[in-house]
């Protein structure tokens, strides 16, 4: 058996936002928020929509809360794993849309939350929904590069969703959930015959406004006609969001497999953006993927934005579903729009039997 040094995931974490919203709380919510509208709409209207799109409950945040308080629950599990603390670690990437405070490295407030490293380079990823992996694959290229900043490294995705939707628009209101999930990376001898990280991306600017977030970016600052108007909060055309991310997922998942020239048959579990519960199962329909290895969490989470894949990946490890040495294959779509892929060896990983969970 010939070997190498790779790079490969050690630590997993994941946190979730510790206020549970449940389907009927959340329906009743947009029940009141539509009573004095023309026409107002019955909680049941509201618990259907939730019940269609796959979820029963999700985890906010507390008022005052944000991105780091996630992050940093979610890095410390992921550590723990791993055996290091935050002195070891030369970088730490996270993908966030909703940072504490707009110019500040979130990684910063992480690291000191943690004890402190004084020598960490961080920055934030703004990639919306796929920005785990675009994260991930700044990870991957700092380590594999002679110029690169070193091991290991941290990549972690922090998504107060909640702090982002408007509370009377039910489309957005049902689906977004708090959470964060993070990778320890770092090298590991590994079979050469197992496959590497891969990844792969795409674009379609046509429908840039169809999920976007108006205010609150350079073009337009927050003012008084902004809040009023919850112009800071995420806008969605869900019909045409729905088709065009089946059809990008579903590429995306074709074209990164074939970079890393596998196959559907060589993938142990797929994890698909947790958008809603008809994309995910038209996906895996679409790719013909049987169920079983098509991960759901969206029931218990709800969209997270970034976190879907990392989140997936801890909780797959958990139920014994991930263990090492299995390849999996993460999908996501989000705005701008903007889509990507990328497969995912657990050559590094501990078995579930060897931690204490």
């Amino acid at each position: 058996m010939s070997t190498e040094r790779r790079v490969e995931i050690t630590g997993l974490g994941k946190s979730r936002g510790p206020l549970n919203i449940t389907r009927e709380q959340a329906a009743q919510n947009l029940a009141q928020a539509s009573k004095d509208s023309e026409r107002p709409t019955p909680a049941a209207v509201f618990a259907r929509l939730m019940r269609r799109v796959g979820i029963n409950e999700r985890g906010w945040l507390l008022e005052g809360e944000g991105a780091s308080h996630l992050g940093t629950i979610a890095v410390k599990q992921a550590m723990e794993m791993a055996g290091i603390t935050i002195r070891d670690v030369k970088v730490m990437i996270v993908a966030t849309g909703l940072p504490d405070y707009l110019g500040v490295p979130t990684g910063t407030i992480i690291a000191n939350e943690l004890g402190g490293n004084k020598k960490l380079a961080t920055m934030d990823v703004s990639g919306a929904c796929p920005g785990f992996i675009h994260g991930l694959r700044v990870v991957y290229e700092s380590m594999t590069s002679p110029e690169g900043y070193g091991n290991p490294q941290i990549c972690v995705a922090a998504e107060p969703a909640s702090k982002g939707i408007n509370p009377k628009v039910p489309e957005t209101y049902v689906l977004f959930g708090d959470a964060s999930g993070a990778f320890v990376m770092d090298l590991v001898n590994v079979d050469t015959s197992y496959p590497k990280f891969t990844f792969d991306y795409g674009i379609k600017p046509e429908y840039l406004y169809d999920l976007y977030v108006p205010a609150g970016g350079s073009r337009k600052r927050v003012d008084e006609e902004v809040l009023q108007n919850n112009l800071d909060c995420i806008v969605m055309n869900g019909e045409v969001v729905k088709e065009v991310a089946i059809s990008c997922m579903c590429e995306i998942a074709e074209s990164v497999l074939a970079k890393a020239k596998l196959t559907f048959g060589d993938i142990d579990l797929f994890i698909p953006h947790q958008a809603n519960l008809e994309i995910i199962r038209a996906v895996g329909k679409k790719l013909g993927i049987s169920e079983n290895k098509v991960f759901v969490n969206i029931d218990r989470y709800g969209n997270t934005s970034a976190a879907t894949v990392p989140v997936g990946v801890r909780e797959a490890w958990e139920q014994g579903k991930v263990k090492r040495g299995n390849i999996i294959l993460g999908v996501t779509f989000g705005a701008g729009l903007n889509y990507a892929g990328a497969v995912i060896p657990t050559n590094g990983l501990p078995d579930k039997n060897e931690f204490s969970v």
